[in-house]
């Protein structure tokens, strides 16, 4: 079996209780937003807002190499 090339994704977090990362995670090629989230522990559009290369990500966006993932503490309210 043939793993997938690894990829660099640069990462930060603003949430004091998931910001432990180190600053740069190595992923599989053709990773989702959603996976990267479940990888790092981090329940999608629950515990985060996440940004991709400084735009709100969508879940299915695919990781490119030297991306950059921001981790924000999700604002609700009225």
């Amino acid at each position: 079996m043939v793993s997938q090339p690894l990829i660099n994704i640069r990462i930060q977090s603003h949430i004091p209780w998931k910001s432990d990362y180190p600053p740069v995670i190595q992923v599989e090629d053709n990773t989702t937003i959603r996976t990267f989230c479940e990888q790092i522990g981090i329940e999608w559009d629950v515990e985060a807002l996440v940004f991709l290369n400084n735009q709100i990500a969508h879940e299915s966006q695919i990781l490119q190499d030297n991306d950059q993932v921001l981790l924000m503490i999700p604002v609700v309210g009225g």
